[in-house]
């Protein structure tokens, strides 16, 4: 399926062909790199083929190149209406059984909300981040955290937890960008919370999974360790709320607790109205 993780060789052949025009030499070297299994030239052309019948692949002499217009015709197919949009005081909450499922929406609303509010900074409060340790959620979770500095978009991650794994990720994470402080912040209770222009967005556990992530955390001396720990008691059944709410004062509250020890341009205070 398009850009879905069960990517096939005519899904991997566009995504290639749209950051760059190749020949079908060039093509097919970049392909074998690329995959994990290996492709045979001929099917290398029965996809190329396929493709250009559909439309969705032209050639430019001895170059292929995603076909403009069926980005076009593809983008046009989708609804653009911005399901939350929420009027202030407004809030949603969606319940969840394991967390990967929760993280793959909390990753959906997140990028709706960055179509609505483009550069504006972002602040985040977890105990542990334990989304980067969860096996089928940690690709995209690094490559979220790593998607400030490369679109140059300022925030700060306040992280609760004060163990040797939480000191590894400010060490690994910490940039210009993206900026991680280590404090525990008693008059936040739950253990994920984000803040992002009027948008308010809570993750809620039972207290005894929240004690058990606590304790993994401190009693585990390796990544390895941990990771084991998470996949054999929360990638189960695990009760496991969302909260979204749109409310301006509890955003700019929230907002100025967790900002404390970042640093946030003038121009971008300036330009989001921030008292920070």
């Amino acid at each position: 399926m398009l850009l879905s993780h069960n990517e096939s060789t005519e899904d991997a052949l566009v995504r290639i062909l749209s950051k760059k025009e190749l020949d079908a030499k060039s093509l097919y070297q970049t392909l074998e790199k690329d995959l994990s299994k290996k492709i045979t030239l001929q099917a290398l052309y029965r996809a190329i083929k396929k493709l250009t019948a559909d439309g969705v692949l032209v050639k430019k002499g001895t170059l292929f190149m995603v076909n403009k217009e069926w980005v076009k015709n593809l983008v046009s197919h989708f609804n653009t209406k911005n399901g939350l949009d929420l009027s202030m005081g407004e809030d949603i909450s969606y319940s969840f059984k394991t967390l990967s499922a929760l993280d793959s929406y909390w990753k959906h609303t997140i990028t709706e909300l960055r179509s609505m509010l483009g550069d504006y900074p972002i602040f985040f409060y977890n105990n542990h981040v334990v989304w980067l340790h969860l096996k089928d959620r940690k690709e995209s979770q690094a490559s979220y955290l790593n998607s400030f500095d490369k679109e140059k978009i300022y925030a700060g991650f306040v992280v609760g937890g004060a163990t040797k794994m939480d000191e590894d990720f400010k060490k690994n994470f910490n940039k210009k960008y993206l900026q991680v402080d280590i404090r525990n912040i008693n008059s936040i209770k739950q253990d994920s919370v984000t803040v992002y222009g009027d948008y308010v967005i809570t993750v809620k556990f039972k207290k005894k999974t929240t004690d058990f992530v606590d304790n993994l955390y401190k009693n585990n001396k390796s990544i390895q360790e941990l990771e084991d720990g998470l996949e054999k008691s929360l990638e189960g059944k695990l009760p496991v709320k969302l909260v979204i709410e749109r409310d301006q004062q509890k955003a700019d509250n929230l907002r100025k607790v967790l900002s404390k020890n970042f640093y946030i341009p003038k121009e971008i205070k300036d330009k989001f109205g921030l008292n920070i």
